[in-house]
C-alpha cells in the first residue's frame, strides 16, 4: 500500500510539474516552481504530505515578506513592521530562507545557484 501511495504521489508532482513549465511572471512565481522542482527531486523523497506541507510553508513565508511591504492583505505568520524594499528581493529572501532550512547543507539539491537567482538579494546568500 505504501508503494502504491508513493507511485500515485510521483505520478501527481511529475504530472504537476510537466504541466506548469517555467513561469517567469514573477519572483512569486519564479520561487514557487523552484521549490516545487526542489521537492520533486529531493532524495531521499519525504513521505507523501510533507513536500506538500513544505510548498505551503513557503508559499506563507514569501506572502508574508511581502505583505511586509505592500500591506495589502493579513500576514498568515509574522508581521514585519517598518519593512522597506523591493517585493521581488522579500519573495527571493523568504523562500530562500525556508529551502535552506528544508534542504541543509550546499544549495545543490534545488537544482539552482539558489544564492544569484533571480537577483537574490546579498541577505539571502548566506
Amino acid at each position: 500500500m505504501l508503494k502504491l501511495q508513493r507511485l500515485v504521489g510521483l505520478v501527481v508532482v511529475w504530472g504537476w510539474m510537466n504541466g506548469t513549465g517555467t513561469v517567469h511572471a514573477d519572483a512569486v512565481t519564479d520561487w514557487h516552481a523552484i521549490t516545487v522542482q526542489a521537492l520533486a527531486t529531493m532524495t531521499p523523497a519525504r513521505a507523501i504530505p510533507l513536500p506538500y506541507l513544505d510548498l505551503a510553508i513557503v508559499q506563507a513565508a514569501v506572502h508574508d515578506a511581502v505583505q511586509a511591504l505592500e500591506r495589502r492583505f493579513q500576514p498568515y505568520q509574522a508581521s514585519i513592521p517598518g519593512a522597506t524594499g523591493s517585493p521581488a528581493a522579500a519573495a527571493a529572501t523568504a523562500a530562500h530562507a525556508v529551502l535552506v532550512a528544508i534542504f541543509p547543507g550546499p544549495h545543490r539539491r534545488t537544482g539552482h545557484d539558489v544564492p544569484g537567482v533571480l537577483g537574490c538579494p546579498q541577505a539571502c546568500q548566506g
